[in-house]
């Protein structure tokens, strides 16, 4: 397949993966749960993901840009950030910044974000066992 076909199809290495993110805080107001969700999309935008879902929440994380190779990534968030597809090591990294911080949060393993069936959708949703 052509690199243009495979980049519009979003196949070999233009595969775009993510990873569902489930988290919990136990006891915690409305207030001091807005701070940490406003520094836990700060925490992943700085990472260059970005999460859909909500909080308190089931979330599916992935890359913000997954190409990097555009300027306009380059000129809004600077070269030092991180482009390509997302690794075990950003789904490691945002399950400890929420470990850190009180929450009981898991992730489900990386799925790829364009061709994942229903069922291996489900089967990468972490469930967080009742406290």
């Amino acid at each position: 397949m052509r690199k243009r076909l495979r980049k519009k199809r979003h196949v070999g290495e233009f595969r775009e993966n993510g990873f569902f993110l489930a988290a919990r805080y136990p006891d915690m107001d409305n207030e001091k749960s807005d701070a940490i969700l406003y520094a836990f999309l700060d925490f992943i935008e700085r990472r260059n993901l970005s999460g859909g879902g909500g909080f308190e929440f089931g979330m599916f994380i992935s890359r913000l840009c997954p190409h990097g190779r555009c300027q306009s990534c380059e000129w809004r968030y600077g070269r030092d950030r991180m482009f390509g597809p997302v690794t075990d090591a950003d789904r490691e990294a945002t399950v400890a910044w929420l470990r850190e911080r009180g929450a009981v949060a898991e992730a489900g393993p990386l799925v790829d974000a364009w061709r994942a069936s229903a069922a291996q959708m489900e089967t990468a949703t972490p469930t967080l066992e009742a406290a």
